[in-house]
């Protein structure tokens, strides 16, 4: 009698057990609706061509915004050039978009020249509203399947950086 009592009471807490695990699993990976989708949005690039982030799909992007006149921002593109070799290889895309309306396409040009920089770098301030950018630099990492990993505000590490790019490619961090 003991025994089927204990054999009862062993079977309710295994099926206790399995609910359990299985309400975790569901509850603890995000669903469809609780990722954000990165808003597309249209930018000129430094040669004067209309393009658009949608035009990356596909990939994992690195969104960084930003303004000439902005300190900061210059400091957060010397730690992007630092990182921009490796991930460009990984097929990951670096953006740079002034969100400035008052800056025009040349003058964007002429600091790209200056900074030496090689990735994608354009003007949007469409962009800015869009992303409801309150503060710059501002650095969007997006996955290939366009939704936002990471948001960082201010000037950020390169080592946080390399983290929210690994977590958009799905590698181990």
């Amino acid at each position: 009698m003991k025994i089927r009592s204990l054999y009862k009471a062993l079977g309710l807490l295994t099926v206790v057990l399995i609910a359990v695990v299985l309400l975790l699993a569901h509850y603890t990976r995000p669903t469809e609706e609780e990722r954000v989708k990165a808003p597309d949005f249209g930018f000129t690039d430094i040669n004067g061509d209309a393009r658009r982030l949608g035009d990356f799909k596909g990939r994992v992007v690195v969104i960084d915004f930003f303004a000439l006149w902005c300190k900061p921002c210059e400091m957060q593109m010397e730690i992007l050039k630092e990182l921009w070799p490796e991930a460009a290889s990984k097929g990951v895309v670096f953006l740079s978009i002034d969100i400035d309306p008052r800056e025009s396409i040349d003058e964007i040009r002429a600091h790209v020249e200056m900074k030496n920089i090689g990735w994608i770098v354009g003007s949007s301030p469409e962009a800015g509203v869009k992303y409801g950018i309150e503060a710059i630099p501002t650095v969007v990492v997006i996955d290939s399947e366009g939704n936002i990993v990471e948001v960082f505000v201010g000037v950020t590490k390169e080592d946080d950086l390399m983290k929210a790019i690994e977590k958009a490619m799905g590698e181990e961090v």
